[in-house]
C-alpha cells in the first residue's frame, strides 16, 4: 500500500511527530503522489514530468519536518 511506503520511506523525519500528525502528513503525501493527480498535472494542467516532479518535490519538503 502507498501509505506503509510513503511511512518506510520518510521515517526519519515523519518519527518526530506524533501520530495524528504523522498520519495526515502520510495522507497528504499519498493523495498529493496518486495517479490521479499525476494526470491533473500532465493532462489537465499540461505540466512537463519534469514541472511535476519539481512540484511534487516542493510540496512534499514543504509538509515534512526537518529530520534533524
Amino acid at each position: 500500500m502507498l501509505s506503509d511506503q510513503i511511512r518506510v520511506h520518510f521515517d526519519l523525519e515523519l518519527r518526530t511527530l506524533n501520530p495524528a500528525n504523522r498520519d495526515d502528513i502520510v495522507i497528504n503525501i499519498s493523495v498529493l503522489t496518486s495517479v490521479e493527480s499525476w494526470e491533473q498535472f500532465r493532462r489537465t494542467q499540461n505540466r512537463s514530468i519534469v514541472q511535476t516532479r519539481r512540484a511534487w518535490s516542493s510540496a512534499i519538503d514543504c509538509l515534512l519536518p526537518d529530520s534533524e
